[in-house]
């Protein structure tokens, strides 16, 4: 199975701590019921420089990876935190 973790990559920073524990408590779960738990927001992480900036091209193939990978999902999971604004998530699984 082929699990599909859509997750916020930018936190407020009184919820950062508690959000990167539950994700990751989250994600353990659903490592041990899957083949496969693809996280997108990882891949964002291999495209920055040193400062966290995504070159554009690189946000283009990051973009293409992550929209591949979600059509091959299985099931998606989505984390909306309450009170936590973002754009990503909501605009990731449309």
């Amino acid at each position: 199975m082929f699990i599909y973790l859509a997750e916020p990559i930018d936190f407020k920073r009184e919820y950062a701590w508690s959000a990167e524990f539950s994700q990751t408590y989250l994600a353990m779960q659903l490592e041990t019921s899957s083949d496969v738990l693809y996280r997108p927001a990882h891949a964002w992480q291999y495209g920055s420089d040193l400062n966290g900036v995504v070159p554009v091209k690189e946000a283009e193939a990051v973009f293409e990876l992550n929209r591949a990978a979600l059509d091959l999902a299985d099931i998606v999971v989505a984390i909306l935190p309450p009170g936590q604004a973002s754009l990503g998530v909501p605009t990731e699984i449309g």
